[in-house]
């Protein structure tokens, strides 16, 4: 397994026969859609050629529409060569700064959205399409107004899967930008697919089902809160993407739990203090990688051995590897965890590559699948998200 968990220390029993037959009963009703897709790698291909000529890349988009995405981009930027930024809002200062700083003449506007109608994503699009200067294409659905807007300014226009947002990492939503920076996602699908056709086979090997099991037990004894420490750089971009897949796949009828995450080891400098402080209603699930693809060796000089830290001198830092000094400050909170009885689960990927990505991005997908039927709410629609959309939309008609 490329993603490996460890949930040796949740106290709480979560393999319970009678839950596991549900789980094994509901999962066999469904037949889940960015399971069964099949990409169009030959269409990503050839649209990768005509646009590789772009040095950078505007993407237009919300929620689920860009977090698979900008976890991929996120674990790769430091080794790509185009410059990316994604556009969440349509904030002024932001529009100003993608026109001032991404120039149309080398610059390839992406916009997506699967219903079309994303009044954020129109917005922002029309704000920096003024004077339709940007080369741009829009993956969406055909029935929405942002096909009629391809259509109307001739932009190149792909239909959107019919995948909900927050799953549509395994496909051309996702897929084609990764491309256009360089990512191979054809590792990235080989891996994901594995992992797929372990869907329907809920046993002690399904990590993912596991973990899903296990987070359900948690929250019916009490857990309510799930803080998740990232311990990688590289892996920062699946917190946004983890919390959409679980809070909209999970969060309804009054169910399901709260999940916050941070960069780390700096959330040991504010968010521990509630991890440990706090209401004892909280787990801790910790994401991270195992090895790094660099190495740095700490080389202190003969002059500064000597000084003081803490009880010790900065000697006992002579010839570390910065790559255990995070494993230590990792192992510090996860075993402070341990003594205080605290429940904590430790995901973590060897290294951050295609291949490790591909399975942790399908991981998430069935954890939160998973999590959905074991509460018995439907995994792929997001009721609550709707009704603030239309008050949003119906103060803009008004102009309130």
């Amino acid at each position: 397994m490329a993603v490996n968990v460890d949930l040796s220390n949740v106290k709480v029993k979560y393999d319970i026969p009678h839950i596991v037959e549900k789980l094994k009963t509901k999962v066999k009703e469904l037949q889940p859609s960015f399971i069964s897709h099949n990409t169009d790698f030959k269409l990503i291909n050839e649209l990768k050629k005509k646009y590789d000529k772009f040095e950078n890349i505007v993407l237009i988009g919300n929620g689920g529409s860009v977090t698979s995405f900008h976890a991929f981009h996120k674990a790769f930027s430091h080794k790509l060569k185009k410059r990316v930024f994604v556009v969440t809002t349509m904030q002024p200062e932001v529009i100003s700064f993608v026109k001032e700083d991404f120039p149309p003449k080398n610059t390839l506007l992406i916009a997506i959205s699967k219903s079309g109608n994303t009044v954020a994503v129109i917005e922002a699009l029309l704000a920096l399409q003024e004077n339709n200067e940007y080369k741009c294409l829009v993956i969406t659905s055909k029935q929405g107004a942002l096909w009629q807007i391809a259509e109307k300014n001739k932009y190149l226009a792909l239909e959107h899967p019919e995948i909900g947002g927050r799953f549509s990492g395994t496909s051309e939503v996702a897929y084609l930008p990764a491309a256009l920076c360089g990512i191979d996602i054809k590792k990235i699908a080989e891996s994901s697919e594995k992992l797929y056709n372990k869907f329907y086979n809920i046993d002690n090997r399904n990590t993912a089902a596991q973990t899903a099991l296990a987070l359900s037990s948690l929250e019916y004894n009490g857990v309510t809160e799930i803080f998740m420490p990232i311990y990688s750089a590289q892996l920062d971009g699946f917190g946004n993407l983890i919390v959409q897949l679980l809070h909209e796949s999970v969060c309804k009828l009054g169910r399901g739990q709260t999940i916050y995450f941070s960069s780390a080891p700096e959330s040991q400098h504010h968010t521990n203090q509630r991890f440990f402080g706090g209401r004892r209603n909280v787990a801790g699930m910790f994401l991270r990688t195992k090895d790094s693809e660099n190495e740095v060796k700490l080389k202190i000089s003969n002059k500064l051995q000597k000084v003081q830290l803490n009880d010790a001198t900065l000697k006992i830092l002579q010839g570390e590897k910065l790559s255990k000094a995070l494993e230590y400050e990792f192992s510090g909170v996860y075993q402070n965890a341990i003594r205080k009885n605290i429940p904590v689960i430790d995901v973590s990927v060897d290294t951050a590559d295609e291949k490790n990505l591909g399975e942790l991005i399908a991981f998430w997908q069935l954890v939160a699948v998973y999590s959905a039927l074991l509460r018995d709410v439907d995994p792929f629609d997001q009721p609550a998200v709707e009704a603030s959309k239309q008050i949003s939309f119906e103060l803009r008609k008004n102009k309130r």
